[in-house]
């Protein structure tokens, strides 16, 4: 058992830690790559393994998307083939078949409970508030890359027919209980978009929108993205109560985010009414800009140029221009790992580190999809 727990740890290390921090020594020749995937790989099965055994495959797929970070990182070292398969085999073999798991399972518990989520949430929390509102962005997370991981059109079309009705069910979709969640938000909604329920989209914006401006008119905001489970809970819930010690929290990453998305769907009235319903808010936009190195697979790298207060343009003309904000002017329009394993790629590291969006990538991740529908149109509905 001591073995195993310390094989653990170095695991959770690896997944966890600055790929390019020198004194690891992660990779330093081709030996140490091949050595370190293959035994990350090892782990990666094993932990994930006791996670699906007791139905938690959120978790399974965390584990995976982990071992796929350090992977794709590895690609930027070198060009062994080895590399590349095994993201392949990660992604196609493991992450794809826990996300369909994971979506097969809640949607078949979510129906039963009559599509009710709080009725889910009951048995299996002593505080459902917040837990609720934790599940509702997780189901939207785990929807949103599965659909944009498979090229069934027939799997995309469920996924796109579940998330029009779980937005509509479940009023906490779009309520995020901080800024760590906020990325849940981009790829359901871009999936609706490639379904063309571009209204539907629009609306869950909306939503998200007036839940964070109520939370700073009626309270502290929501909770920043490096906060703890304790504070988004209490920025989220303290407010009322002189004994519980809190602050506003104007900036947000959580706000970047649904001006980009108001902006992407192309709305010019709506994302002039997002803009101003954040400025009367007195919000502060923040965004963390990753280049195409190695710092895009990492976390606090000194790559990383920080905004902590974008000014953005209360009119859009076009979501091209990129005119609209300092940010999205500043991004980068491809990514190398694209190359490699495609655009599904960079909607794992979105879902797995939620500090990245790529939003200059977004119309090539609709456009790949609407082609694939094309293609599979033109062939009798063969993919």
């Amino acid at each position: 058992m001591k073995t195993s727990a310390v094989r653990f740890t170095d695991c959770i290390r690896i997944f966890a830690s600055d790929p390019t921090d020198e004194s690891a020594g992660y990779f330093h020749s081709s030996a140490a790559r091949t050595q370190i995937s293959a035994y990350c790989s090892l782990e990666a099965g094993i932990i994930a393994a006791k996670l699906v055994e007791g139905g938690h495959y959120y978790e399974a797929i965390t584990v995976y998307s982990g071992l796929a970070r350090l992977v794709m990182h590895a690609s930027y070292e070198t060009e062994e083939p080895f590399i590349i398969e095994i993201i392949n085999e990660v992604l196609n073999q493991k992450i794809l078949p826990l996300c369909k798991l994971f979506f097969r399972q809640f949607k078949s518990e979510w129906e039963e409970a009559d599509r009710d989520l709080i009725r889910l949430c009951l048995p299996l929390t002593s505080f459902p508030v917040v837990h609720y509102l934790v599940w509702c962005a997780r189901v939207l997370e785990s929807a949103g890359l599965y659909f944009f991981l498979t090229n069934d059109n027939t799997e995309k079309e469920e996924i796109a027919s579940f998330l029009l009705d779980f937005i509509k069910k479940e009023q906490g979709v779009g309520h995020l209980p901080g800024d760590r969640y906020a990325v849940s938000l981009v790829w359901p909604t871009l999936a609706l978009i490639e379904f063309g329920n571009k209204a539907e989209a629009l609306g869950l914006v909306k939503r998200s929108v007036i839940w964070l401006c109520d939370r700073l008119e009626k309270g502290w905001g929501i909770a920043r993205y490096e906060a703890n489970e304790k504070e988004e809970t209490t920025t989220l819930l303290g407010y009322p109560f002189d004994f519980i010690k809190g602050t506003k929290h104007r900036g947000s990453y959580l706000a970047t985010v649904l001006a980009d998305l108001a902006a992407f769907i192309g709305d010019k009235e709506f994302y002039g009414d997002v803009v101003n319903d954040f400025e009367a808010c007195e919000i502060a936009y923040t965004y963390w800009q990753f280049p195409d190195t190695n710092a895009v697979f990492t976390i606090d790298t000194e790559e990383v140029v920080s905004y902590p207060n974008i000014p953005h343009h209360v009119s859009i003309d076009t979501f091209e221009d990129s005119n609209y904000s300092e940010h999205v002017k500043h991004e980068p329009e491809a990514f190398r790992i694209t190359e490699k394993v495609g655009v599904r790629s960079l909607v794992l590291l979105s879902a797995f580190l939620k500090d990245r969006y790529f939003p200059k990538v977004w119309k090539r991740i609709i456009s790949d999809g609407e082609q694939l529908k094309a293609k599979e149109a033109a062939s009798g509905g063969k993919s």
